[in-house]
């Protein structure tokens, strides 16, 4: 259990870098989560997001990382002439 809390820590401790990092912009973020513009920045700025703060910002970055993975299964697809021909 300790360590659980300890990565839920370092990961809260990254959050801001993790958000900086992302593709989306933070008015992208700020959005899709609807969490208030100013608060958002004053949050980022101090790290103190609330437990459900942190669960919009995680499930925001993480479909990013969800799309880039798809998106290289698919190159992989078409490399190895698994493709489909959809007619409309």
């Amino acid at each position: 259990m300790h360590t659980i809390v300890q990565d839920f820590r370092k990961y809260v401790d990254e959050l801001p870098s993790l958000i900086k990092k992302s593709s989306f912009k933070s008015s992208g973020i700020i959005s899709k989560t609807g969490i208030p513009k100013a608060s958002f920045y004053e949050k980022l700025k101090s790290g103190k997001f609330s437990l459900l703060e942190i669960e919009k910002i995680s499930k925001v970055i993480f479909m990013e990382q969800e799309i880039d993975r798809v998106l290289r299964q698919s190159e992989k697809d078409i490399e190895a002439g698994r493709i489909k021909e959809f007619k409309l």
